[in-house]
């Protein structure tokens, strides 16, 4: 299969996402698309599959000139988005989510039966252990995406298309996955990567293309490249951005959080087991573990999104109770950015002005009287988006039109902007390209070195080791080890991850 896009345009108002871009994706090889947040990654990628009409240019397969205008139609044509976030329908079960295209809507017993075996083999291929029983919504951000994976797959795809496959896998998900797109690639199908991992799109793809501003303007053999290179060709940052920033830790004082054998419960189940921890001013701490190991139902009582069923949680001395934390949030005590930014940190249909400021409206002269000022909203979404480099830069894009990446940076601006004192800060790069991750890093170093306290957790291990003075490693709801940064492997890491190594080793 070859599938070849000519001089394809998209513009969104007077803004080109799209610019005259021509590349071609071919039967057998691994192509990843790289670019900064909003470079048009991913629109160029919709084109293909069918979510978005193009202004101008053309698109062929196999040299026949084709015009797609629905994902329906994509898939007819042999071509598949697995989106950067999973698109499922939660109330239905992981085997209903898979096969409702396929059966036609029809969730008769026959094609139920008649499906499910051949599911379960396209798992089994895979490596992936679904459970295919349980409803969508109620499986880790990790398995919607297999689930998402085994549904292109039944289709019947040839050109296969990740948005950001692994930014939401741990590294046991992400190896297995390479193992698994290098197959699909060896039995004939084409494979289009988009990812802001550097080293993944070197070790793992045979063609890269740069976008930038909704250009192209690289393509380069992998074998031939660094990082480092690819950070300039990318954002036009230095080459020493790639690598991890060496800071001095600051000096541990006051403790500002701690957290006193809290538990927590979920379905009579205890998912976190009398878990203890401390964070000072100066100071980052670091949480890994595998997804659905409690660590992000943790947080979750922190913040007062879940009650602790034993336990203490203070702040500041003062023992803070179930939703007290979210007083602390609005007088900037606290600031929280969540593992999942459309769950929880945004209003998807409402403004980027709006988001950046629902929070502080009364505060920061933005309403008065309860009325709604404005041009003060504009004035300041627009400071933020200029400081923060959010595309496009217009106050009055609705937050779900934009690029993962640029939604986070959305949501870590409204939070970084109100210098919180303690930093609760999850997945804080997930989806950024290289420059904003160098950035963000530097704002939660700052939050650190201003005698603030930061608990990061974050799936990402080269993050965690980079960020944090102490790691504190989850397995089975409870903390299974604890390590400075140099002692911080990989190995080290996932022996603790996975239960061994620790008090906790079978």
């Amino acid at each position: 299969m070859h599938v070849r896009l000519q001089d394809v345009t998209k513009r969104f108002g007077g803004i080109a996402a799209n610019d005259a871009i021509t590349v071609s994706f071919q039967s057998g090889k691994i192509h990843t698309l790289l670019g900064e947040n909003g470079a048009g990654k991913t629109t160029l990628v919709r084109i293909l599959a069918g979510l978005l009409n193009p202004d101008a240019g053309s698109i062929s397969i196999d040299g026949h000139p084709v015009s797609i205008d629905s994902p329906k139609h994509a898939i007819a044509l042999g071509i598949a988005l697995v989106s950067q976030h999973p698109m499922i329908a939660g109330h239905l079960t992981v085997l209903e989510n898979i096969i409702a295209a396929r059966a036609g809507g029809q969730r008769t017993i026959i094609k139920m039966k008649a499906l499910r075996g051949e599911v379960e083999q396209i798992a089994a291929d895979c490596g992936f252990k679904l459970d295919l029983d349980a409803k969508a919504q109620s499986i880790s951000l990790g398995a919607q995406k297999q689930l998402e994976i085994v549904r292109t797959l039944l289709s019947g795809a040839r050109l296969i298309i990740f948005d950001e496959p692994t930014d939401v896998l741990t590294p046991a998900e992400s190896d297995a996955f390479f193992v698994l797109i290098r197959r699909l690639a060896d039995q004939g199908k084409a494979i289009v990567m988009i990812t802001h991992f550097l080293r993944e799109a070197i070790a793992h793809s045979q063609a890269i293309t740069i976008l930038k501003r909704g250009r192209l303007v690289a393509s380069v053999v992998p074998a031939e490249t660094t990082p480092a290179q690819l950070a300039e060709l990318m954002v036009g940052v230095l080459p020493s951005i790639v690598a991890a920033t060496e800071e001095t830790p600051g000096r541990v004082r006051k403790t500002v959080l701690e957290v006193d054998n809290v538990s927590v419960e979920e379905d009579r189940r205890q998912i976190v087991r009398r878990v203890s921890l401390t964070v000072s001013e100066g100071e980052i701490v670091g949480i890994a573990g595998v997804a659905g190991n409690g660590q992000e139902d943790l947080i979750e009582a922190i913040v007062g999104l879940r009650q602790a069923t034993e336990g203490r949680i203070t702040i500041d001395g003062t023992h803070v109770g179930f939703g007290e934390t979210r007083k602390l949030i609005r007088d900037d005590r606290i600031g929280y950015v969540p593992p999942d930014r459309h769950r929880d940190g945004l209003a998807g249909v409402m403004s980027v002005a709006d988001n950046l400021s629902f929070e502080v409206l009364e505060r920061r002269g933005m309403s008065r009287f309860g009325l709604r000022r404005f041009q003060a909203s504009a004035r300041h979404a627009s400071r933020l988006i200029e400081r923060y480099r959010i595309q496009p830069p217009r106050p009055e894009t609705a937050a779900e039109k934009l690029s993962g990446g640029n939604q986070q940076k959305l949501i870590l601006a409204r939070v970084l902007d109100r210098n919180p004192r303690l930093l609760i800060v999850c997945n804080p790069s997930r989806g950024l390209d290289v420059g904003a991750t160098a950035w963000v890093w530097d704002s939660v170093r700052r939050v650190r070195n201003e005698n603030g306290a930061v608990l990061l957790l974050s799936g990402d291990l080269d993050e965690i080791r980079s960020l944090s003075d102490r790691i504190l490693v989850f397995f089975r709801g409870s903390v299974s080890g604890e390590l400075s940064p140099d002692e911080a492997s990989s190995e080290r890491l996932g022996l603790l991850m996975g239960g061994a190594g620790g008090e906790h080793a079978a």
